[in-house]
């Protein structure tokens, strides 16, 4: 089963950090004897690009997400700017020309998005109907789009 993506994605580099809210439609996981992989099929309702400077970089040296605050751009209300601007290391890669990337959402509502779990047999609270946050490297190189090894956040049912 092929998905396309809108033509949009297509204005995107082939990966860029992004922020990506929607509900998983079905999961899969590897064949007993195959290398551990979860995979979760998620149906966009809302995406944005990041930005650098909402990174930061983990002890491991690899830059990570900020998971804080939701798909505005604005920090939150209690969120203390000075502290987060300590944390936050300078990025190898700030001295050269920043990365322009579109105003427009990268995944349209409606898409869908692939998420993978190298290693995993199962990921905890990931399973079809289930509403999440997850932050990632977005490729784009294939379709659907894909990210692997997201963070995410599960979204509370409003009953």
């Amino acid at each position: 089963m092929v998905h396309t993506q809108p033509q949009a994605l297509d204005k995107y580099p082939e990966r860029f950090r992004a922020r990506v809210a929607g509900r998983v439609s079905q999961v899969r996981f590897s064949a007993p004897g195959e290398p551990l992989r979860y995979e979760a099929e998620l149906i966009v309702t809302k995406s944005r690009p990041v930005s650098l400077s909402k990174t930061r970089t983990l002890m491991t040296g690899l830059p990570a997400i900020e998971t804080s605050g939701d798909f505005s751009e604005e920090p939150d209300a209690d969120e203390d700017q000075t502290a987060v601007a300590h944390e936050r290391a300078p990025h190898p890669e700030s001295s050269k020309s920043a990365l322009k990337l579109p105003e427009y959402s990268p995944l349209k509502q409606g898409s869908r998005l692939l998420l993978i779990w190298h290693g995993q047999r199962s990921v905890p609270g990931i399973a079809a109907g289930t509403e999440i946050r997850c932050n990632g490297l977005l490729s784009t190189r294939m379709r659907p789009a894909t990210m692997y090894n997201p963070r995410y956040e599960i979204i509370p049912s409003r009953r």
